[in-house]
């Protein structure tokens, strides 16, 4: 899939090294990104995507990017979001959140963190952007609205951040830390009634407690 390399081209020269691998697969999210150090980075994107417009894709691939190019907040959303607007991005980012119907910010943790709605994003855009966005809006046939119906059975996105002594997985804010698991793993995460499910090549390793609020 072309459309990584092409963000990193325009917007990550610290990626231009590294390995990217996009791919679609059944997942409980719209994507999951794993990396351990930046030799490669690996963003499964859901097939529910696959039929997505190109600029809500490169909206859902560079929040994923911004999770491993960031040093120290890779596991905040808000600033992984943010680390997105910095990059001039934000276009692509405020039509993913249009698409997937998150029109106001979507709070997690009682508001320690949160995924930046379509509102808010657009708040943040200089007035070139804007008008960059509203052309792709009319292009794809767009109208962001509060509406529009938020698929709550689909989680946004999921990590797994590999290093030496732990794995540590994160699902919408909610971390995991476990032992290191093997990077050719399988890695799946099933939801069922606002628990997570947490396995590796089908066994389970752990569970939590969603917020009840997602």
């Amino acid at each position: 899939m072309d459309v990584a390399q092409r963000l990193v081209s325009y917007a990550y020269p610290e990626l231009s090294q590294t390995n990217i691998v996009v791919g679609y697969g059944g997942i409980a999210s719209y994507a999951h990104v794993r990396w351990g150090g930046l030799r490669e980075i690996r963003v499964t994107c859901s097939v529910k995507s696959e039929d997505w417009p190109e600029p809500a894709l490169l909206g859902l691939i560079s929040h994923e990017l911004s999770h491993p190019a960031q040093a120290w907040d890779w596991n905040s959303e808000m600033k992984t979001d943010q680390d997105v607007l910095n990059r001039g991005l934000g276009p692509y980012l405020a039509v993913e959140r249009a698409l997937t119907g998150k029109y106001d910010d979507h709070i997690l943790h009682g508001g320690r963190d949160r995924y930046l709605g379509y509102a808010t994003i657009r708040s943040l855009l200089n007035p070139r952007e804007i008008r960059s966005l509203d052309r792709l809006l009319e292009d794809f046939r767009l109208i962001p609205s509060r509406s529009t119906r938020e698929d709550l059975d689909v989680l946004h996105d999921t990590i797994t951040h590999d290093e030496k002594r732990a794995t540590t997985i994160v699902v919408e804010g909610n971390l995991l830390i476990l032992p290191p698991i093997r990077s050719d793993a399988d890695i799946k995460i099933l939801v069922r009634e606002k628990i997570a499910f947490i396995y590796a090549d089908d066994v389970e390793i752990g569970q939590f407690q969603l917020d009840e609020d997602q």
